[in-house]
């Protein structure tokens, strides 16, 4: 689903509930309040927001591990995390996904962490490997203020288009 307008995470909880997607119009992030805490622009979010949608929406093209103990942990529910990445294009990876195969695009990865990372996040082995070929380690912060502008921000050179 896309729309142009910027939703609080309950439209998702709602609308998987259904099993279908509902009205948004009671789900409108109050634009004022929410450019002051979230320190955006809504006019640029919006514009950012049509030209991510032609290319697939904001994480179209992009593969998303999130570490262990990332969901809860001052982050959204597991399964709310899988919707917000599902509902901007990406694809939500797993730990016995990995090691990606040959035939994947591991560039295009992005490990997300918590705010701070935790060490046995950054530490695993496994995943380390991975952020190392992709695009890196990001933590749930940046994932939501990308959201919010609707831009991927610092980005390895050479990672943000496919």
């Amino acid at each position: 689903c896309r729309t142009p307008n910027i939703l609080m995470l309950d439209w998702l909880t709602d609308s998987f509930k259904q099993k279908s997607l509902i009205g948004c119009s009671h789900y409108l992030l109050n634009e004022e309040a929410a450019e002051i805490n979230y320190s955006f622009s809504m006019k640029a979010t919006l514009r950012e927001g049509n030209q991510r949608r032609l290319e697939g929406g904001l994480l179209g093209g992009w593969k998303v591990l999130f570490c262990h103990n990332v969901a809860g942990n001052k982050a959204p529910k597991e399964e709310d995390l899988q919707m917000i990445v599902d509902a901007a294009g990406g694809i939500v990876i797993d730990y016995e996904d990995l090691p990606l195969g040959e035939d994947l695009d591991c560039a295009h990865v992005l490990v997300i962490t918590s705010d701070p990372p935790l060490s046995q996040q950054t530490g695993n082995a496994a995943v380390k490997a991975l952020a190392d070929v992709g695009a890196g380690f990001f933590s749930t912060t940046w994932l939501f203020r990308c959201i919010m502008q609707q831009k991927l921000t610092g980005i390895r050179r050479g990672l943000g288009k496919h």
